[in-house]
């Protein structure tokens, strides 16, 4: 890792490339995508499939991830390999067909109560569907070419990827059957890195748990305010740690069960949750080690937002926060900056330096991460924070947006370091502010 330092104090200051943090999102796609994207609708409507599936593949096209790769044989139909995740997915678009597969697993001799649970998903996907062959557990694809307008290719192609993706780790440790099929692409992350992850982790779950154990009544009392600390905690390791397999299916369920029960959180979705991630603090270290890993990605789960949506988001719970401290319940509050700032990276394809900031409030705050993963610590031996270094920082990343964006209203000086609540207040109060339009 690269960054600058001060030559007055030698305090670290971050740049935007150290801020590469989190899982892969399609939803900045460069002009020439767009305008692939643009000609594979022309040539589809004009009858030329061929031409569109070609500029349909040049589209999801990532030069950095170097997700995709394609051959054309002497007819114009392509043969291609694109990657998400743990999983490699073979297609082939040709003038009469086209289809697209992958293998989740192997086993000569799968039990019936899995056959059958790949039956029932059947019903749930809309384009892709299970199927078995010789003993492999296949995903598969196929439509008429007639009938694979860009739109049509790529919502099938995003629902096999993910539906890939996410189930291929919880089929292997549902089903002892049932053996995995390591994919080249895969690479391993050093043995210190893991160790160092895992162990931050550990610490961060118990710290949690331990909490709720000691003071169970209260938060049971107060169950939507426990839930912030849950949330902070589990999409801060999403965004840090990008779990790829049973725990990041986990963080996915915690995610969805607070979608449902927000408006009226209850004791029993609390100890529901807690329950879980019990569970997963007595995982063995083999298991908890096989998360970590680091792949390639074609799609991501993004949604798009609007600026005015992203600060009215931010503006409630910071009144959301005020109201905890005034009720005395200080930690609670604590929690809600990290939470916001988590859900809208876990949700939503936010602008580009709204998400570097919000990277780089988590490694000021989380030293211990940084500390471990070789990043600068900005705390304090008080508990506060370097307030010039990390103004600083801010600046930094936001001069290495400017040529791409017209930013207005960003004031570093806004931020205030005594404490965690002050720090976290102040930082979203300061990215309310901000408006930032492409050049």
């Amino acid at each position: 890792m690269a960054w600058f330092l001060s030559s007055s104090s030698r305090t670290p200051v971050i740049r935007s490339e150290n801020l590469r943090l989190g899982r892969y999102t399609d939803a900045y796609k460069s002009a020439d995508q767009i305008a692939s994207w643009e000609r594979s609708i022309g040539y589809f409507a004009s009858g030329q499939i061929l031409k569109s599936f070609q500029h349909f593949l040049v589209y999801l096209y990532d030069p950095v991830e170097q997700n995709i790769h394609w051959v054309t044989d002497r007819d114009g139909n392509f043969s291609f390999e694109l990657f998400q995740g743990s999983r490699r997915i073979s297609g082939y678009l040709g003038a009469e067909e086209c289809s697209f597969q992958t293998d989740i697993g192997v086993g000569p001799d799968l039990p019936e109560c899995f056959l059958e649970e790949l039956l029932r998903t059947n019903y749930r996907l809309r384009n892709a569907w299970y199927g078995e062959e010789g003993g492999r557990v296949v995903l598969r694809f196929v439509l008429a070419a007639t009938e694979a307008d860009p739109f049509r290719l790529q919502s099938a192609m995003r629902e096999l990827a993910f539906e890939a993706d996410m189930k291929d780790d919880v089929f292997v440790r549902t089903y002892p059957e049932l053996q995995p099929l390591r994919e080249l692409h895969i690479r391993e992350r050093s043995e210190r890195e893991t160790g160092a992850r895992m162990a931050w982790f550990r610490s961060e779950l118990e710290r949690l748990v331990t909490w709720y154990r000691d003071e169970k009544e209260e938060h049971d009392r107060f169950a939507g305010g426990f839930s912030y600390a849950v949330l902070d905690l589990m999409y801060k390791v999403e965004f840090l740690m990008t779990p790829q397999g049973m725990l990041r299916n986990v963080i996915a369920g915690l995610h969805d069960s607070y979608l449902r029960h927000r408006v009226h959180p209850a004791p029993h979705y609390l100890n529901d949750w807690m329950g879980q991630l019990e569970e997963v603090m007595a995982w063995p270290e083999e298991q908890l080690r096989a998360e970590f890993y680091d792949v390639v990605t074609t799609f991501g789960q993004s949604e798009s937002i609007s600026q005015e949506r992203l600060r009215w988001m931010i503006r409630g719970q910071l009144e959301e926060m005020d109201t905890w401290m005034q009720a005395g319940k200080r930690p609670y509050a604590h929690a809600i900056p990290g939470f916001i700032m988590g859900y809208c990276l876990y949700r939503y394809a936010i602008p580009g330096l709204i998400r570097d900031l919000f990277a780089l409030y988590y490694l000021v705050r989380e030293s211990g991460f940084a500390s471990a993963m070789g990043y600068p610590v900005f705390r304090k031996e008080d508990g506060s924070w370097h307030r010039h270094a990390v103004q600083r920082s801010i600046r930094t990343v936001a001069g290495e947006w400017e040529g791409r964006l017209r930013i207005s209203g960003l004031d570093p000086g806004l931020v205030r370091t005594r404490d965690s609540n002050a720090l976290g207040r102040s930082w979203l109060e300061m990215v309310s502010q901000i408006k930032v339009e492409e050049q």
